[in-house]
């Protein structure tokens, strides 16, 4: 109930903001698409025309502002980061804009993001995630690196696709899940297509797209940051190359329906944790190998064109009885597919060494929306 209110009350307000914009937008004179910055102290103006905001408000005219707070430049660094890119823009704060904007001075070749901190800060309290915010932030960054501050808006509907598609891949590598990267447009969202931003369905597309293509980009191997020797104290240790090898046979067993190859790496003391819905709510199953092979034998006879990839692969803990890695897994086939962190912990049998699986859990998933 209380999150419901808060989301009136952050609509309310952002309509009366546009309302404001709108109206004085109507009352001034068009200006010229450039900005000027004076600097007095701690404080700025700026004369912005015409530019589109992250939610589609058009704003122009002149603005007052002051430098951003520490948190956001602090995650525009982070963004910026990613993108392994300069950042050659200002930041700054106005309470005239209702959203968040990216402009360009014409006259003077100076780049900025002007964001209303009150608009941050109760998107940020709504979605109970910071990832609304930089994913906002990602999107103003996308304007100025492809060039849409430099272009008039006779392409604005593509460009903001193309912001919200950047502002999906940064947050993918950022390590955000599709969830959290959608989490600020799902809130913000026009349902309804207007001359300068796409309809709310289009841009969460764009955004899966940008999110999924930096999963796909991860390493299907172990990740470099993770690849320390793993300790002798285990029965057999498991080398690295192993590691790949088991992965690329799994995967490939599971999209050939090589059924009976797949099984074979499953070990007789194996235990699996699988989570069933039913009626619109998730359970937790316990399986053993028998019961775990069963399930997924009837799940794989009934996928058609079925593509499983892994991407992150990470170790996340090392025993004597084996290692346990952590990784993305995406799973689809014609009639379903979704994405979500697996466990799987492996042990490398002292008789035949050959690696066998002993526990696998799909802790979270997402569907996907075309699979």
């Amino acid at each position: 109930m209380a999150k419901n209110f808060i989301i009136i009350i952050l609509t309310c307000w952002i309509l009366l903001l546009y309302h404001k914009q709108h109206k004085n937008a109507e009352s001034e004179k068009p200006v010229v698409f450039n900005s000027t910055l004076l600097k007095k102290e701690d404080t700025a103006q700026f004369l912005i025309g015409p530019s589109c905001s992250f939610i589609g408000t058009v704003m122009s005219g002149l603005f007052e502002g002051v430098p951003a707070d520490t948190e956001t430049e602090t995650e525009l660094n982070r963004i910026m980061e990613f993108t392994g890119l300069p950042a050659h823009f200002s930041v700054w704060i106005s309470d005239s804009v209702s959203n968040a904007c990216a402009f360009i001075d014409g006259l003077e070749n100076n780049r900025f993001i002007v964001y209303n901190k009150e608009f941050l800060d109760s998107v940020k309290q709504v979605t109970n995630t910071n990832w609304s915010v930089i994913s906002i932030l990602a999107h103003e960054v996308a304007h100025h690196l492809s060039g849409h501050t430099l272009m008039n808006n006779s392409n604005a509907r593509i460009n903001e696709l193309e912001a919200d598609r950047f502002s999906g891949f940064i947050l993918g590598k950022m390590g955000a899940t599709r969830e959290q990267a959608l989490v600020a447009m799902e809130l913000l969202g026009d349902e309804r297509e207007t001359e300068s931003h796409p309809a709310k369905n289009n841009r969460i597309g764009a955004i899966s797209d940008g999110w999924m293509k930096a999963s796909e980009m991860k390493d299907s191997s172990i990740a470099e940051q993770d690849k320390s020797s793993i300790p002798d104290t285990m029965v057999l240790s498991i080398s690295l190359s192993e590691l790949d090898s088991f992965f690329s046979n799994w995967i490939t067993y599971q999209n050939k329906n090589l059924f009976e190859n797949y099984s074979n790496y499953y070990s007789t003391q194996f235990q699996g944790i699988r989570r069933v819905y039913t009626e619109g709510a998730a359970g937790t199953k316990y399986c053993n190998q028998e019961q775990w092979l069963k399930a997924r034998k009837k799940t794989y006879g009934q996928a058609k064109n079925l593509n499983v990839s892994v991407h992150n692969i990470n170790i996340v803990d090392k025993d004597l009885n084996g290692i346990t890695l952590k990784f993305t897994q995406r799973w689809h086939c014609d009639l379903y597919g979704d994405i979500g962190e697996k466990l799987l912990k492996l042990y490398k049998h002292p008789g035949d060494g050959q690696i066998y699986i002993v526990y696998e859990e799909m802790i979270n998933s997402n569907p996907l929306e075309n699979p």
